[in-house]
């Protein structure tokens, strides 16, 4: 599995950048449904791509539950995004 992060700042062809909005909003549309707990460190992770030690410093929380909770939201949304963008997550 590669993870591809969700790079806000990633300049495009119209096309491209219309479809990377779209992703970007149901992307954020579902990390607001999350407990607080997950999301901010899913925000750091995917959009800001900050790695798991800045995270864990971020947060005030160890490297290792940084990294499990990244999983968690992995595990939580992988199947959403699936049933919206097909087998292929564009984005884990």
């Amino acid at each position: 599995m590669h993870n591809v992060y969700v790079n806000a700042n990633f300049p495009g062809i119209p096309e491209d950048e219309f479809q990377r909005e779209v992703i970007l909003k149901k992307v954020y549309d579902l990390l607001e449904q999350l407990p607080e707990r997950l999301r901010e460190p899913a925000i750091l992770r995917l959009f800001l791509e900050m790695p798991y030690r800045d995270i864990a410093g971020w947060l005030n929380l160890t490297c290792e539950t940084a990294r499990k909770r990244i999983q968690q939201v992995r595990a939580i949304l992988k199947p959403k995004l699936n049933g919206i963008f097909g087998n292929h997550s564009l984005i884990f």
